[in-house]
């Protein structure tokens, strides 16, 4: 049965099996690819990237002329897809050689007190929306 419903399903089951196997999250390969080398690149283009269980991953310019939230940045890359975890939500950000991680949720019915709210984006970051992993 073709359409977006079977990605969705495929997408799950592999984040499934990778959980079930290696008992990381599946989101950690999209965490590894971040490079000072993709942030400085992002930073020299003015722009930010949202990865992961969003609708149209990509790259994003930042205008400089306006403040942009993370849930603002997501929205602009089509929003959460489905399966999408809100309450932990991985930004990273370069300055020089030091990469900061930052751990952002946008559950606004349980928010985590221990993570940041919504930060601004900066041109270099990336934010990476990891899924939801079901526990049974």
């Amino acid at each position: 049965m073709p359409g977006p419903m079977n990605k969705h399903a495929s997408v799950l089951v592999s984040a499934l099996l990778c959980f079930a196997l290696t008992g990381c999250s599946p989101y950690e390969e999209h965490e590894a690819k971040v490079t000072t080398r993709m942030i400085e690149r992002l930073q020299d283009q003015k722009a930010y990237r949202v990865t992961g269980v969003v609708m149209k991953p990509g790259d994003y310019p930042v205008d400089g002329s306006k403040e942009i939230k993370v849930s603002q940045a997501i929205a602009q890359a089509g929003g959460f897809a489905q399966f999408a975890n809100k309450r932990r939500i991985i930004l990273r950000r370069g300055t020089g050689n030091y990469m900061q991680r930052l751990f952002v949720s946008l559950d606004k019915k349980r928010p985590v007190m221990t993570l940041t709210p919504d930060p601004a984006i900066r041109a270099g970051d990336v934010i990476i929306v990891e899924e939801i992993i079901l526990t049974f």
